[in-house]
């Protein structure tokens, strides 16, 4: 009986609460405000602009009626993310990594341990769909997807899309990649009244262009770091930062990790190559979650779970196997949509 309470939906539940998150970058570091929803959509109002003077007014007249910043209020429907496993009655006869040859743990024991362990390798697959979901929508300012069975989209008006011309790519040593940032940060994020953007991250061949371009090779060699510093450490697996340029204010990071396509088969990058994205640490994102439908099979009815991640498990007789499900509806929000840059430097 008591092992039977480990594959209660709600148990399950507390177990996934409990494990300890994947190392990701844009959902961590940007898509950090966390709201679940008891519906399967959400609502996120996007903001444009904001930096408006109040008026002066006639002290007789009074006040003047002004105009609220560019707002837009959507609602979005979060697309189902829900990888399952598994367990065949060959698997429980088997020994877990680790245990002892001479192990006299029961069948039903084994059976708890894989479904934690299979938990735990589902959470790991919707957190990676997570961070592609957050990369995809910082670089092309959309969410699409697409498989045999199953289409997403979704277009949050993004603006700030860039793409270099031959002369100022910054393979070129005529091109000059700090006056480029310093353009992107006045031309296409101050005039919308943000915060301007103090982290740049990414590829590897785009930071290692900037890196060792002639001029900011120049910069490190005669102005000892007054303009730029470099002290490269890595923060998390595929994620190095490698310094500042402090002329910038700007943190820059090279973001290696990768990811395989469950479309294609294919191992992809979370940036592809030659491309850059600068952002503000202060940036009103989120990562939202719709919430998901589930079968309870005490009173033969579906019940709604408001929740990032949602675990059940089932036995079916014909073949004898444990079904383990994970099922999430995440989305993240960049709620001010022209506050970063997307640029293609290579």
């Amino acid at each position: 009986m008591a092992n039977e309470i480990i594959f209660d939906p709600r148990t399950m539940l507390e177990a996934v609460r409990i494990m300890k998150p994947r190392t990701t970058f844009f959902r961590t570091f940007f898509m950090r405000n966390v709201r679940t929803s008891p519906q399967k959509t959400v609502q996120a109002d996007f903001k444009r602009g904001g930096a408006v003077l109040a008026p002066i007014v006639n002290e007789i007249v009074g006040g003047k009626l002004t105009t609220l910043p560019g707002y837009s209020s959507n609602i979005f429907k979060t697309p189902l993310v829900a990888p399952d496993k598994v367990l065949n009655a060959a698997d429980l006869g088997v020994r877990l990594p680790g245990e002892s040859p001479y192990s006299t743990i029961t069948t039903q024991d084994r059976d708890a341990a894989l479904v934690a362990e299979s938990l735990e390798e589902l959470d790991g697959e919707i957190t990676r769909r997570e961070e592609w979901m957050c990369a995809v929508a910082l670089i092309t300012g959309k969410i699409e997807y697409k498989s045999d069975d199953t289409e997403f989209q979704i277009d949050f008006g993004f603006q700030n899309k860039i793409t270099l011309a031959a002369g100022s790519l910054w393979s070129d040593a005529n091109s000059n990649p700090i006056n480029e940032i310093e353009s992107w940060q006045d031309d296409y994020i101050l005039k919308y009244g943000y915060q301007k953007g103090d982290i740049l991250v990414g590829a590897v061949d785009a930071i290692n262009a900037f890196w060792f371009h002639p001029k900011i090779q120049d910069l490190l060699k005669n102005y000892k770091g007054q303009f730029v510093n470099v002290a490269p450490r890595i923060t998390a697996p595929g994620i190095t930062y490698v310094g500042t340029i402090d002329y910038l204010g700007i943190d820059v990071y090279k973001y290696a990790e990768t990811y395989k396509d469950d479309v294609d088969g294919q191992m992809k990058k979370y940036i592809p190559d030659g491309q850059v994205v600068l952002l503000s640490s202060a940036a009103n994102f989120e990562m939202a979650y719709g919430a998901v439908d589930l079968a309870d099979e005490e009173t033969n009815t579906i019940r709604t779970v408001q929740g990032a991640r949602v675990p059940d498990s089932w036995v079916e007789k014909r073949p004898i196997r444990r079904i383990i499900n994970l099922s999430s509806r995440p989305l993240p929000i960049p709620r001010e949509v022209d506050s970063w840059v997307s640029a293609k430097v290579l």
